[in-house]
């Protein structure tokens, strides 16, 4: 319900002008009707808030299908290529996909950057005296964004009535940050079971330190083999792209005939096949 309540008041700006279009309003009830049917709007509506993006899981839906129907038709009109006008399809589909994840993933790596000042904040708040809403409203007040938009909305959540500890934890969960999940289970035990809740975050503060060091010493040491693989991965595409613009008559027999077909989707399995396998390869847990 909380989270409900902040999710509507943080789009409402967002959404207004689109309310006030009839047209607009009734294409967003069919998207959200179809939507909800398909079980998107929760996928959608997660990730958005993981990006901080003011939007409503609707709009982004319309906004996407647009993006995709309006250049993909007028390539089709204009030049009368099919392959062409598939190739937009696909492409425009997973550009605004992946877009989306790069802001999560951009987000989630600025918070965990400020998670051990975070940490060391509210651990010096409360050994001079502070309890712990008010330590978390000081970083509130004093952070950047998104700590402080994530503070802010756990902060208003608690003030609603939801238990703060279960109010970190679902920022824990809506954020992604292992680290943080870990903080407010420290937060939680200490709760529980009494101690010295500032000493508890200062040990937490040097240990995600400490594993952040890691986690960069790690990626410089794999750095030649996650180029090797972005290479490998975008060479394909470079190069059919390369064919088409050279010799399009040559590429169009992959799609028309059957055989071809056959060739591209396996060609696309294979694919799928060696990025999991070189993702694999270059990833190491910490």
């Amino acid at each position: 319900m909380y989270t409900d309540m902040w999710s509507e008041s943080s789009v409402d700006k967002s959404s207004l002008s689109s309310d006030k279009n009839p047209y607009v309003s009734k294409a967003l009830d069919m998207v959200e009707y179809f939507a909800e049917k398909r079980g998107f709007t929760d996928l959608v509506k997660g990730k958005l808030e993981q990006a901080g993006l003011p939007l409503r899981p609707v709009e982004y839906i319309l906004f996407h299908a647009l993006l995709i129907l309006i250049p993909s038709a007028l390539i089709q009109m204009l030049s009368g290529n099919l392959v062409l006008s598939v190739l937009t399809v696909f492409i425009l589909t997973f550009v605004p996909m992946l877009a989306l994840q790069l802001t999560v993933d951009r987000r989630q790596r600025r918070f965990n950057e400020m998670l051990p000042d975070t940490v060391t904040m509210v651990a010096g708040s409360l050994r001079a005296g502070y309890s712990l809403l008010q330590a978390i409203a000081l970083v509130a007040d004093e952070s950047k964004p998104p700590v402080s938009v994530e503070f802010k909305r756990a902060l208003t959540e608690s003030r609603l009535g939801l238990p703060i500890e279960r109010a970190l934890e679902k920022m824990a969960k809506r954020i992604g940050s292992e680290d943080f999940y870990w903080t407010v289970l420290a937060i939680n035990i200490q709760r529980e079971v009494g101690g010295n809740l500032a000493e508890v975050l200062d040990i937490v503060a040097k240990t995600i330190r400490e594993r952040e060091a890691l986690k960069r010493h790690i990626q410089s040491l794999t750095a030649e083999g996650r180029l090797s693989a972005y290479i490998l991965i975008a060479l394909p595409f470079v190069v059919a792209a390369l064919l088409f613009i050279v010799n399009p008559e040559y590429m169009s027999i992959l799609f028309t005939h059957l055989i071809g077909w056959v060739m591209v989707g396996g060609a696309g399995v294979l694919m799928v096949i060696g990025i999991i396998w070189m993702k694999k390869i270059i990833s190491i847990e910490v």
